[in-house]
């Protein structure tokens, strides 16, 4: 089987989507597995078990200039994309511009959720997200018009791990998309500084938000480590960095749930976020602290979950 899947949201989607592709190979053993993505979400897609190709391109509808590409650029692609004679196409994202493009190329059977516009152009259409209904579940359902009923509901990814400390050590990331959702840094600080004489701490994040956290953190720097310096600012170099990792904290995003893909002990926080929905779905332990909004986590309570999952890893 020729598949194409679609995947032009964010990081956290294309680990969600790594159900797709064993779950596929599992039935029809020997199919030719294709992913269509971001540039940005290109190094995930390669960590995708199952994979034979990934395309990548900017989306031209996209809001943020430095995402934006061209209608032109989008067009030739499917061109390109056209004489792949994919048996079947699965569009993972909520925007109806991909389905739209496989439509007018002739690129179908398209199965997708029933998103808005998306619902009256897909070939076969199953229930869009819900907020009480695990994400894993729901990306599982894309393959029940074409037969197949995962029993095994849950993201991984294979990447080779690199140990560059000879003790354990933790991760924190005290970013997301959305900075509402995030506890205060001065929280993140007090964690670090109360977790610095157990454990070794690394911070993750991106070139431009590690950047600001060493403003923040000034004089303290020197006692962590920053995942842009030791990965000298390359993603899957960063990436690495997580399967060892005794444990992650961090808020509800895409590095958490890349943290769970390859097993690593997680504690995610949800300020609120959809717990329910997107909690860690990977196959290591995870723990979930959910509160209405920032100013209600406090750092002990962080701690005191650290701690435990810290202490018990370490036996």
């Amino acid at each position: 089987m020729r598949v194409l899947i679609v995947c032009f949201d964010n990081v956290g989607d294309m680990v969600f989507s790594s159900l797709l592709p064993a779950s596929i190979e599992k039935e029809f053993p020997g199919s030719e597995i294709d992913y269509l993505c971001k540039p940005y979400a290109e190094t995930v897609a390669y960590l995708i078990p199952d994979i034979s190709k990934v395309y990548s391109i900017k989306p031209y509808w996209s809001k943020k200039k430095q995402d934006k590409g061209s209608f032109f650029g989008f067009f030739s692609l499917f061109m390109k994309l056209r004489k792949e004679k994919y048996d079947v196409v699965l569009n993972v994202s909520k925007s109806w511009k991909p389905t739209f493009f496989c439509q007018l190329f002739g690129i179908r059977p398209i199965i997708g959720f029933d998103h808005k516009i998306n619902k009256f152009i897909l070939s076969k259409s199953v229930r869009s997200f819900s907020k009480s209904i695990p994400v894993m579940e729901s990306i599982a359902s894309l393959l029940n018009p074409i037969g197949i009923r995962p029993t095994k509901t849950s993201y991984k990814l294979n990447i080779e791990s690199e140990n560059k400390f000879d003790s354990a050590y933790v991760v924190l990331h005290p970013f997301a998309g959305d900075a509402k959702r995030c506890a205060p840094l001065s929280l993140w600080m007090n964690l670090a500084i109360s977790l610095k004489d157990k454990v070794k701490v690394v911070w993750f994040g991106t070139p431009e938000e590690l950047s600001i956290l060493r403003q923040e953190l000034s004089g303290r720097v020197h006692d962590f480590d920053f995942s842009d310096l030791l990965s000298n600012n390359q993603f899957l170099e960063a990436m690495k960095l997580l399967p060892n990792a005794t444990l992650f904290i961090g808020h509800d995003s895409g590095p958490m749930h890349l943290a769970a893909s390859f097993d690593t002990p997680v504690l995610g926080l949800f300020l609120p976020g959809e717990p329910k929905r997107t909690f860690p779905q990977g196959g290591g332990r995870s723990k979930v602290i959910y509160k209405e909004k920032p100013a209600l986590l406090s750092c002990d309570e962080v701690l005191e979950e650290a701690l435990i999952i810290i202490g018990d890893s370490m036996r």
